[in-house]
């Protein structure tokens, strides 16, 4: 499974605290870094539909 979270630090941990005292198995974790692109296409998606 693969998703996407928004949160502070203290929350990234603490989700990945519950997760492993679910005991559910994490293969990895890891950050997506966003480049000056990627948020301007975040921004300015779906614009030209308004």
């Amino acid at each position: 499974i693969a998703f996407n979270y928004r949160g502070t630090d203290v929350d990234q941990v603490a989700l990945l605290k519950k997760a492993i005292l679910a005991n559910l198995p994490i293969y990895a974790l890891s950050e997506e870094e966003k480049d000056l692109e990627d948020v301007f296409m975040a921004i300015t998606k779906g614009a030209d539909n308004q």
